[in-house]
């Protein structure tokens, strides 16, 4: 999609945009679509089935797209079967903004498989500050499946939710993941967690619930400030991984 272009369909399921794309690196040629900086879509389904080569994805944002690149009422999807990486959004040093859109991924099985709804990384500059806000982010797979997958980005989420089978965020080698009143979920499985973070890489979470059985694992920080457990009793305040949400 085009700068200055804003794509329109007539809703979500009723305007679908499908293909089976899949390389076997990630970039432009393994996604669906691609956005462009200052480009809008909305009101339609984006999806990617593609299951032959290493990667598949519905979305697709690179350096320059920036907040003013604007996602809204959009369903986006990579669920084919097969492959090693799988993901409904991946911002290449992008940042987009992000509203009222329902991102999945499923599918990938081979190798260290992800299958993250949001993929982001930063390859040069500053880190990608993405905009999220009530939105739902979905990974499915005990052993692959992300809410989100960041290296060294830092994404402001608020009013959503994340859910990650094996992860509910990820948040490596640096970056500062800010989430405000929103719910977080990981699915229970004997080697998940709610937390990855590594290096300098921090989550830091406000007034919103952190629903898990296993919380943390990695070499990173975790903040947490008024957060509620899946009883909705009160988590602990604290800025250490040791300390916050119990």
């Amino acid at each position: 999609v085009k700068p200055y272009v804003h794509l329109r369909g007539s809703g979500p399921n009723a305007t679908v945009i499908l293909s089976t794309r899949s390389q076997a690196s990630i970039g432009p040629d393994s996604a669906t679509m691609q956005l462009e900086n200052n480009a809008r879509i909305s009101d339609l389904t984006v999806r990617n089935e593609g299951v032959s080569a290493t990667f598949a994805i519905a979305l697709y944002a690179s350096d320059p797209t920036g907040r003013a690149a604007v996602i809204d009422n959009v369903v986006a999807e990579a669920n084919g079967t097969g492959g090693v990486g799988h993901y409904a959004i991946y911002l290449n040093d992008a940042e987009p903004t992000i509203r009222h859109s329902v991102l999945r991924a499923s599918g990938a099985n081979s190798g260290t498989p992800v299958n993250a709804a949001l993929g982001a990384v930063n390859i040069e500059g500053g880190f990608p500050q993405s905009l999220i806000e009530n939105s739902h982010f979905e990974g499915k797979g005990s052993n692959s499946g992300y809410g989100f997958h960041l290296s060294s980005a830092a994404p402001t989420v608020r009013y959503s939710y994340i859910w990650g089978d094996f992860r509910g965020i990820a948040a490596l080698a640096a970056g500062v993941t800010q989430v405000q009143n929103s719910h977080l979920q990981e699915g229970g499985f004997s080697d998940g967690a709610l937390f990855e973070t590594t290096g300098s890489g921090t989550v830091m979470v406000a007034t919103s619930g952190v629903f898990y059985i296993n919380k943390f694992t990695g070499t990173g920080n975790l903040v947490c400030i008024h957060a509620y457990k899946a009883n909705y009793t009160a988590a602990t305040n604290g800025t250490t991984a040791a300390t916050a949400c119990n």
